[in-house]
């Protein structure tokens, strides 16, 4: 009886931490999703870590978690690029219009950065990163950080905004000036304050 016992209990204790792991990865998925972390450190790159032997349940889980992810975060950014190019190309047509004329806007300013993809988006690249943008289902964002957007606190009141972030609506005209005035002040900030990335 006492080794029965003994059996039933150890297949319990087995099955909580399994399940345990399967919720504690979803909730990392969602928060990288919702860029809590997107430009701090890409921890859902470690998922097979965290669930080195998943079940087929757990598996199923998973993708049920990550379409319920991509559906409540729109983000456009899920398909693998290696490019600036091919990043926009993948996003829908509305995006690309809107991506491709942020990215003209943002070369001007700084016609001498390296553009590349940090972290799925991207990014316009000096001594450290200046700022990087992202395509969303309805808007993109816009990521010049939080120092870069203090001084322009009363010209973004009709625009949402998030920590570091600004969201541009696919249905509405850039704001280029604003933008560039954006730009502009963070690229100084970086070059003559060696201003940090996020």
């Amino acid at each position: 009886m006492h080794k029965e016992k003994g059996e039933v209990n150890r297949e319990v204790h087995i099955a909580v931490p399994t399940r345990v792991i399967s919720l504690f990865s979803f909730v990392v998925r969602l928060v990288h999703r919702l860029s809590i972390t997107k430009y701090c450190l890409p921890i859902t790159d470690f998922h097979p870590v965290l669930l080195p032997k998943r079940s087929v349940q757990n598996f199923v889980d998973w993708v049920i978690a990550d379409k319920f992810i991509e559906r409540v975060t729109g983000d456009m950014s899920k398909t693998k690029t290696t490019t600036v190019a091919q990043y926009i190309k993948a996003t829908p047509k509305e995006a690309q219009e809107k991506l491709q004329e942020l990215r003209s806007i943002l070369r001007k300013v700084v016609p001498k950065a390296k553009e590349t993809l940090k972290w799925g988006s991207p990014v316009f690249e000096e001594k450290r990163i200046l700022f990087a943008y992202s395509a969303f289902k309805t808007h993109l964002n816009f990521m010049p950080t939080r120092s870069a957007l203090q001084p322009f606190e009363e010209e973004l009141a009709a625009y949402t905004t998030g920590k570091d972030t600004i969201q541009f609506p696919y249905d509405k005209p850039l704001p280029k000036a604003l933008i560039r005035k954006i730009a502009a002040f963070r690229a100084r900030d970086v070059r003559d304050n060696d201003a940090r990335w996020m």
